[in-house]
């Protein structure tokens, strides 16, 4: 797994688990049996250089699955909607994805816009983050479509704007769904 800020690691280091591998010098990186969470910090390019650092540091594995998890924002889904990227492309249409969801995954599914700062206008009905392009740029690198994912909760929309979100927050988003994500790396164990 991959978050952006430690306040998203919080509830799921808690809730699977996780300790902190000191070993690992790279980046914050918690694991526990065949579980890993890794932090990057916003942006595209911290995310991209954590989730190589990451695979360098865990090594190959034949059914390592890669799972993005973070808070977005969308333009009408409410507040706490957990939603799993179909699409995931940049802010200027450069890179795109099409991501194939597990076949267990009965959840919602959308487009996933990856921009450099935080959207507040919403122009599509997509979600908006800041880390997915970079994610997906270096996990498919070495996993299958079906075996990388990003798993989005929505934080703000027009409705509900960012201003005030802090840690408490993002980390209560993040707790509300973590039987969500319990399902999704289930069904990622199944995936082929």
């Amino acid at each position: 797994m991959l978050v952006a800020l430690p306040a998203e690691a919080r509830p799921l280091r808690r809730h699977f688990g996780l300790l902190r591998d000191n070993r690992c010098t790279a980046l914050p990186l918690y694991r526990r049996d065949r579980l890993a969470l890794a932090i990057s910090g916003p942006g595209i390019g911290p995310a991209h250089g954590a989730t190589v650092a990451a695979r360098a540091w865990l090594g190959p594995g034949p059914r390592s699955a890669w799972l993005n998890i973070g808070i977005a924002g969308h333009r009408s889904h409410p507040v706490g909607s957990a939603i799993l990227a179909r699409e995931v492309r940049d802010h200027r249409d450069v890179r795109h994805w099409i991501v194939p969801p597990p076949p267990a995954w009965s959840g919602e599914t959308g487009l996933l816009i990856t921009v450099p700062r935080p959207e507040t206008r919403y122009p599509a009905r997509a979600l908006y983050d800041m880390e997915g392009v970079g994610f997906f740029a270096a996990a498919r690198e070495f996993a299958p479509p079906q075996r990388v994912q990003a798993l989005k909760i929505v934080s703000d929309n027009r409705a509900h704007p960012p201003d005030g979100l802090d840690g408490r927050r993002v980390s209560r988003l993040i707790e509300a769904q973590l039987e969500r994500v319990g399902q999704l790396i289930e069904a990622l164990a199944q995936t082929e």
